[in-house]
């Protein structure tokens, strides 16, 4: 979830649908739309079952704010304490959608769904010094010029799912589902720079400037599995995704510092990532929803995500098994407004990055055959980790303090025939 290594490891979009994600990201028991086809294709059949045809398209935000503070001494208070030097607000927007056909007992679907992103931007300003005669008005740290990191890129799939329904007792009903994903082309962008705005060079990084734009094609593909068994109380479900590995021909590893744990762009002064390796490990999910018969318009769902690390051959050392833990609910109101939320639970996956929890919530309506969803899930987290652009003779190149905070928002559309 940090975004910082984003370029080096994916960020996970697991954005879901907007109903899932608003209960607390249970994605394999209450998704709604076609991303089902990837956390649970068996909920296909599900989610169409009095319709001919369903067409969604969704929106998904993030805004993520990123500070980096440096420990300093607080001379008025005589104590220590940490003093920000850099705020970057950083906003992305990506986009899915597809289509659910319903053949009564067998249920197809196609869908375009995100896998991960490698956008990160960073702008820090650097600050020089100036003597300033006594009575004269001036900045004693001017500014002299910014250091500049930024990365995009994104994988996305086309996805294709197929869902089997059986029924017991002419009420339950046992549903299989499988899903094909085909992760589609992509470009990315590197960009490291220093940008002065005068000729006197001082407290700039040595980092040499870099860029470079890469198109990469015939990235592989994966599959998900599911099972679910329903009936007017009950949602037990159970989802496997297979792991991928995708590293293009000609990459060019980043530094991993085992004593420390530290990924690092960088060999002495000089970027040196180029191209994709990135690993999506294989996950199993177990999840359950329940709807009380004295309350039926309470649903509470929860969810247990094991993410396993199998690819041991291309030196993922980095990366370690971590798992997830979700718990959400939905209350109809009187007025048909449904009320949503949850709590997520995340174990590291990554040395020196702390555990994360996170809250969401969200609601829903409609008008005619049109549905709509809102999602909403807020993180906030502290870690420590070096800076990115060391200045050689600093007397501060230790590790930063990181707070990173993010906000999603994720609204769907669907269209009922």
């Amino acid at each position: 979830a940090q975004s910082l290594l984003n370029r080096a490891v994916g960020g996970n979009d697991s954005f879901g649908s907007a109903r899932s994600y608003g209960m607390g990201l249970t994605h394999s028991v209450n998704a709604n739309n076609t991303s089902a086809i990837r956390y649970n294709p068996s909920l296909l059949s599900y989610i169409s079952k009095d319709q001919n045809l369903i067409v969604d398209f969704q929106l998904n935000s993030s805004f993520i704010k990123e500070r980096r503070s440096i420990l300093v001494k607080d001379y008025f208070g005589d104590f220590l304490t940490y003093a920000d030097y850099l705020n970057n607000d950083n906003f992305y927007n990506y986009i899915q959608g597809g289509m659910i056909i319903n053949l009564k007992n067998i249920t197809l679907a196609t869908a375009f769904l995100p896998l991960t992103t490698f956008d990160y931007d960073y702008t820090e300003e650097v600050r020089g010094s100036a003597d300033i005669e006594d009575g004269d008005v001036g900045m004693k740290d001017p500014l002299v010029g910014y250091q500049i990191f930024n990365t995009s890129g994104r994988l996305n799939t086309l996805s294709l799912g197929i869902s089997l329904t059986g029924v017991l007792n002419n009420k339950n009903s046992y549903n299989f589902g499988f899903g094909y994903h085909k992760i589609l082309d992509t470009e990315i962008t590197d960009d490291i720079h220093i940008d002065s705005l005068t000729t006197q060079i001082e407290n700039f990084s040595e980092v040499q400037d870099y860029y470079n734009k890469e198109t990469f094609k015939d990235l592989g593909d994966y599959y998900s599995l599911g099972a679910s068994y329903i009936d007017n109380q009950m949602i037990i479900s159970f989802n496997i995704e297979s792991d991928i590995t995708i590293q293009t021909e000609g990459y060019q590893g980043l530094n991993f510092i085992d004593s420390t744990g530290v990924i690092s762009y960088l060999d002495n002064s000089q970027f040196i990532l180029s191209g994709i390796n990135y690993y999506k490990p294989q996950k199993l999910n177990f999840g359950i929803s329940y709807k009380s018969k004295n309350n039926s318009d309470l649903t509470v769902s929860a969810e247990c995500e094991i993410n396993q690390i199998k690819d041991t051959d291309n030196n993922y050392n980095y990366l370690k098994d971590y798992n997830i833990y979700k718990l959400g609910f939905e209350y109809i109101l009187p007025s048909s407004t449904p009320i949503r939320a949850g709590l997520i639970y995340k174990t590291s996956p990554i040395v020196l990055m702390p555990d994360q929890s996170s809250i969401t919530c969200g609601t829903g309506g409609k008008f005619k055959n049109i549905f709509y969803d809102l999602g909403i899930s807020y993180s906030l987290f502290d870690y420590y980790y070096p800076d990115l652009f060391p200045v050689e003779g600093s007397l501060d190149n230790g590790f930063d303090k990181i707070t990173e905070s993010k906000f999603d928002f994720i609204f769907t559309i669907r269209y009922l025939f």
